[in-house]
């Protein structure tokens, strides 16, 4: 394997955990207002609108980073195989 595509395997890799980084932030911050939302309603409280508004957003961001991690982790296979036949 060349060092250039050492280089491009590990900037994808780096791609990779900023990826990963993203959906964990969008599905802590998804599950923290879940949370809240279950604690409200337990308490006889209604749901806020808002709230939940922001919740899909961060499910929507989190599957948005999971598809890009995966087409980051084929890209990466790809260039390994690569270097594995050359």
């Amino acid at each position: 394997m060349t060092e250039a595509e050492t280089r491009r395997i590990a900037i994808g890799l780096m791609h990779t955990m900023t990826r990963i980084a993203e959906a964990l932030s969008n599905l802590n911050a998804a599950q923290t207002i879940a949370a809240d939302a279950l604690a409200r309603l337990s308490a006889g409280e209604g749901l806020d609108p808002a709230a939940l508004r922001t919740h899909q957003e961060h499910m929507q961001a989190a599957q948005v980073a999971i598809r890009g991690l995966a087409k980051d982790l084929e890209a990466s296979i790809d260039l390994l195989e690569a270097g594995s036949h050359g």
